[in-house]
């Protein structure tokens, strides 16, 4: 099944990733067939049942499954047909108005009815190709920091939250760490994909606070006091954003400190095969032990501060 991805502009290859993790936490053998990166488009053939995957990704406008190219009108008739009863509802959103009212006019000829409030299926098109749009990660920004009921200023932002998960390459049912768990949004975005959640932080408040945003989600995990360095887990994924912003000592550690402590440490935390990804201002300098670094992404905070996000799986 061949699948268009729409990508959000905020870093060139994070996006990428994220599509690239999502797809191998299901397990599904994939291949770029193409990309058009002035237009921030990825096509993508996955061996997969169905788009649902495609509802995890936060870094993705737009995505669905691709049903024909635009001049192809007897495949966008026969993939239409193969996937929706006569008499559905569809809407087609196109930037071009007149490719709009072509599309919106050839499958209404079919037997299926306009409806622009709540179709049954949407149409899109983009550089000449005809997909089926499926929505991407909804309601994110109803989950930001600030509207939850435990919050904190240095809370991680919902948006980058769902995107480390799935950098992780994790699926329904696996366990996810996070041993800084500060307010929860990394957890909360994990347990809302489906995931058993462990978290930890020294500090009692967040631990509460933590629990306390995940009952408001309806969310259960296991939330307690503990130290990242001394933790008795073994997990399928580490999923972190340390309390590197913060000008005191945690737990008596300077921040930088606490960092390179956590990266010589983390391997004791993951099976083999398991992902660490977590993050730290990329002047930050560690070693990860028996890890292959996968990939990482800078991501501008503010001028004084780049957020690196390291990717990494353990070695058996």
């Amino acid at each position: 099944m061949e699948f268009l991805f729409h990508l959000s502009g905020e870093h060139p290859e994070f996006p990428v990733a994220e599509i690239e993790g999502v797809l191998a936490g299901e397990e599904a053998e994939y291949k770029v067939v193409g990309r058009v990166r002035d237009k921030r488009l990825l096509f993508v053939e996955a061996a997969v049942d169905d788009s649902a995957f495609i509802g995890r990704l936060a870094y993705t406008k737009e995505a669905g499954q691709v049903l024909a190219p635009l001049d192809d009108f007897a495949r966008i008739r026969e993939s239409v047909s193969a996937l929706f009863q006569k008499g559905s509802g569809f809407r087609v959103r196109c930037k071009s108005h007149s490719i709009e009212e072509e599309l919106g006019a050839l499958i209404h000829k079919e037997g299926y009815n306009v409806d622009l409030d709540e179709p049954d299926f949407e149409v899109g098109c983009y550089e000449g190709t005809v997909f089926l749009s499926i929505p991407t990660a909804e309601e994110l920004g109803k989950r930001r920091p600030q509207f939850r009921p435990f919050f904190m200023p240095m809370s991680l932002h919902t948006k980058l939250a769902r995107g480390m998960v799935n950098l992780a390459a994790v699926k329904r049912g696996d366990v996810l760490m996070d041993p800084f768990c500060g307010t929860g949004g990394i957890l909360i975005e994990a347990g809302l994909m489906g995931l058993q959640l462990a978290g930890y932080d020294l500090d009692s408040r967040m631990v509460r606070g933590t629990q306390e945003n995940l009952n408001h989600f309806e969310l259960p995990g296991r939330i307690l006091r503990g130290d990242a360095l001394s933790l008795d887990e073994k997990v399928d994924a580490v999923v972190t954003d340390p309390p590197y912003g913060r000008s005191s000592p945690v737990g008596g550690r300077k921040p930088a400190d606490l960092i390179m402590q956590f990266a010589n440490k983390a391997g004791d935390y993951l099976n083999p095969g398991g992902r660490l990804v977590f993050a730290a201002p990329s002047e930050t300098e560690f070693k990860l032990p028996d890890f292959e670094v996968l990939g990482t992404y800078d991501l501008r905070v503010h001028k004084s501060l780049t957020r690196r996000i390291t990717v990494a799986e353990k070695l058996i």
